[in-house]
């Protein structure tokens, strides 16, 4: 699974957003996992697929109550709002994530919400947070999609 989501975030990077949008519509919501279904449902609320990423958001309910639970249910819902344009809200769900995560990896997601956000300075500081463990990210723990550092260097340059 993650395989096929880190595959729809680099071709959505690439430009290639029919191929990006075949993968992500071939996917089923019932069949993943928390990290899953907030990893391609953030996608699909950044493309403008709201039926689908509030779809992702139904399927994690609100039970069980467990931190890796809470954090992709609170993550898809600021993704969710910040692609509606509620950047208040999307900040508050990113946030409350962030204060519960305790990877030590950095946080991508608060860096684009903040990005999004137009806190920049703040948005680079949690960037840069996140380059020291790339390759241990990458190797060894649960990885992010496989774009998300290719997009932390690219929003670096830009801010």
């Amino acid at each position: 699974m993650w395989n096929q989501i880190s595959a729809a975030w680099l071709l959505q990077d690439m430009g290639q957003h029919a191929e990006s949008r075949r993968i992500l519509n071939s996917l089923e919501a019932e069949e993943m996992g928390p990290k899953d279904l907030a990893r391609a449902g953030a996608l699909l609320a950044r493309t403008g697929q709201m039926d689908r990423a509030k779809r992702f958001t139904d399927v994690l309910g609100d039970e069980p109550k467990f931190p890796i639970f809470d954090i992709a249910r609170l993550t898809l819902r600021g993704e969710r709002a910040l692609a509606e344009g509620d950047k208040q809200m999307g900040m508050r769900w990113m946030r409350e994530a962030a204060r519960i995560d305790s990877r030590r990896y950095g946080k991508d997601y608060l860096a684009y919400a903040l990005k999004t956000a137009g806190l920049e300075d703040e948005a680079r500081a949690v960037y840069e947070d996140c380059r020291p463990y790339r390759s241990f990210q990458l190797r060894f723990v649960s990885p992010e999609p496989a774009g998300s550092w290719r997009r932390t260097a690219s929003a670096m340059k830009r801010t």
